[in-house]
Order: C-alpha cells, then sequence, then structure tokens
C-alpha cells in the first residue's frame, strides 16, 4: 500500500474520530467564556472549521510521519498534493461532519 492510500486512510479514521468528538467540541466551545475568547458568531461555522483543521493537520503529520521514516524530508510540493487529497477525503465526507455538528448543537 502507498504512503498516499495510508494517508487517505488515515484521514477516514481522523474523520471518524471527530465525528464522535463532536459533541464534546461542541459543548466546550459553546460556553459564553470560550465565544468571547474565540470570537466567533457561529457555533457551527466555528466547529466545522475547527474539526476540519484538525484533520487536516493529523493527516498531514501523519504523512510527514511516513515519509520520514524511509529517510527523506517532504518536500512542499509533496504537502500540497497531501492536502489536496485529505481535503477531497474530508469534502466526500462534509455531509456526515456537518449533521453530526448539528445534532450536538441542537442538543445543547
Amino acid at each position: 500500500m502507498s504512503i498516499n492510500d495510508l494517508v487517505k486512510e488515515e484521514a477516514q479514521r481522523q474523520i471518524d474520530l471527530v465525528i464522535e468528538e463532536i459533541p464534546f467540541d461542541a459543548s466546550a466551545f459553546s460556553t459564553p467564556i470560550a465565544k468571547a475568547r474565540l470570537l466567533y458568531k457561529d457555533i457551527n461555522d466555528f466547529l466545522l472549521g475547527y474539526e476540519y483543521g484538525h484533520i487536516s493537520e493529523a493527516c498531514t503529520w501523519y504523512y510527514q510521519d511516513q515519509v520520514e521514516q524511509t529517510g527523506r524530508d517532504v518536500t512542499e510540493a509533496e504537502m500540497r498534493q497531501v492536502t489536496n487529497e485529505v481535503r477531497s477525503v474530508i469534502q466526500d465526507r462534509l455531509p456526515e461532519i456537518r449533521q453530526s455538528i448539528l445534532r450536538a448543537v441542537t442538543s445543547l
């Protein structure tokens, strides 16, 4: 299995984990103190950006670790490509992520 396939698999795992954690994150970030500190207007948009960033960052670090285990450094072009591949996986599952956010925010 190629490193890129491993990264796509990792993206799926990260999305699954994020979906499980969304209720906790919604609760933690919807307090008046959190809202005042983070200065967001819409908790749904904030959570989507937060979770998107978490997934993307986890996957790029995973890729970098996999490549560095082969004894070489990751190029900027490779990071752009991996970021695009991860973005594609996230976009495919975006309705599922949004639905989880909506359920969590509605139940607050």
